[in-house]
């Protein structure tokens, strides 16, 4: 990667920074793996690789004194950026190469069943781990033949995550302790990483997938090839207007009001987010998580009677969308969840996308302080801190969907079959709860 920059300025009115970065991922992909997949005994065999060069990244920024006495400015800026490669996937499609591992386990050989009396697959599908004296000695062509083998693969078009950014704003000095800012930013990613199971017939009937463990694979050399593409995108937008006051007269504080909207189809997760149908790209929604009105606001009063000093913290906003997930493998990938489910009458209904909505949060903390001076160079405080002062009643999550991700309904029924004691987070805690199809009006 490389990097420049300028900068230029005009009778210190207009002040304008220019940049480009361009950066190259050298041999970091294997395109063709699946086509030229052979396992061999050697895990260092070589595969082509091509690199990822047309990464560049061009920044702008500048600033604009309206009335050219440094209180007004008008500012704004943007670039591309690309983020970093997963290096996991290529070393591991590069290293292992089909290779195998398989282990003799002869701690406990009597407690362990035999080879003999199976066919060869259904030992390995058994004991994919165990090899016994007496069990046969089995080649590395037999165990390979028998296992079933998942693989990772990176998609030939497979491009460096790339997000272009842009925004504009001004602040504005109202007073010599007071400035009023206001800035809109947008934000668009993609090309950005996803991750699909590539070997699955595709059923028009459903619009998803076939279930392999009936119609079989595209490619049966192999159960799943969890292929990451790269058809991710996002878009945000926001808004955001900000009041500070700065410490004078014994008192500052802090207002800041954001108006976003964020939508994507990149499910949330700390890796390669998984589409939950693989042949549908249009899972696009809010994103998981956001909302679209927040209010923060902090301020301090440094110097009441008797000494003391009051700070308080307010933090409010819109309800946050969730998903909302049914139990069950529907779509027959080896998951426990689906936002798929199948009604009597055999329509199949699909939930979408991060589509309910929660209930405002507001909380209000404060703390009164009272210090004591002890010398010239030391004092002691006394500290009172109150969470939540209005005791308003906040939602921190959502999940409580009978029957979906996250219900506590089976673990409350499983306590009381077995008679133990019924949990619950809290006493005072109130819970609500709904069926799948209340949650899906």
């Amino acid at each position: 990667a490389g990097y420049i920059q300028d900068s230029w300025n005009n009778r210190h009115r207009l002040k304008i920074k220019l940049g480009v970065r361009y950066e190259v991922e050298t041999g970091a992909m294997v395109p063709d793996y699946v086509e030229r997949y052979q396992p061999k005994l050697d895990p260092l065999v070589p595969h082509p690789t091509h690199s990822d060069r047309n990464n560049v990244g061009p920044r702008l920024g500048f600033t604009y004194d309206l009335r050219g006495d440094g209180k007004t400015l008008l500012r704004g800026g943007g670039g591309v950026s690309y983020g970093s490669f997963n290096f996991n996937r290529t070393f591991n499609t590069l290293s292992k190469d089909g290779w195998m591992t398989i282990v003799a386990d002869q701690r406990f050989p009597t407690r362990q069943p035999c080879f003999q009396g199976h066919t060869l697959a259904e030992a390995i599908t058994q004991n994919p781990k165990l090899l016994l004296p007496g069990c046969g000695l089995l080649s590395f062509d037999q165990l390979y033949a028998a296992a079933t083998k998942a693989i990772g693969a990176i998609d030939s078009s497979f491009q460096l995550d790339r997000a272009i950014q842009a925004t504009i704003g001004f602040t504005h000095q109202i007073s010599d302790d007071l400035a009023l800012d206001a800035d809109f930013v947008y934000t668009t990613t993609g090309p950005d990483r996803l991750e699909t199971d590539t070997n699955l017939f595709f059923d028009p009937a459903t619009g998803g997938p076939k279930n392999p463990s009936i119609f079989g694979r595209p490619d049966p050399r192999f159960a799943g090839i969890s292929t990451q593409q790269s058809w991710g995108k996002s878009i945000y937008k926001g808004l955001q207007i900000s009041l500070n006051k700065r410490l004078r007269q014994n008192y500052q504080y802090q207002v800041n009001y954001m108006l976003a909207s964020s939508r994507d189809n990149i499910p949330a997760g700390s890796g390669p987010g998984q589409p939950d149908n693989p042949f549908d790209r249009g899972e696009w929604g809010p994103s998981a998580g956001s909302s679209r009105h927040r209010l923060s606001a902090n301020g301090t009063i440094s110097e009441l009677p008797f000494g003391l000093q009051v700070s308080a913290v307010l933090l409010a906003y819109s309800g946050i969308y969730y998903d909302n997930r049914v139990q069950g493998d529907f779509w027959n990938l080896g998951r426990s969840t689906s936002r798929s489910y199948r009604q009597p009458d055999g329509t199949i209904v699909t939930l979408k996308r991060n589509s309910n909505v929660g209930e405002p949060f507001a909380k209000l903390d404060m703390r009164i302080a009272k210090w004591f001076e002890l010398g010239a160079d030391r004092r002691v405080g006394v500290i009172a801190e109150f969470f939540n002062v209005l005791n308003r009643k906040n939602y921190g999550s959502y999940g409580n969907v009978l029957g979906s991700r996250g219900s506590v309904v089976p673990v409350f029924a499983k306590q009381i079959l077995s008679g133990a004691a019924v949990t619950v987070t809290d006493a005072r805690m109130t819970r609500f709860v709904m069926t799948v199809q209340e949650a899906a009006k």
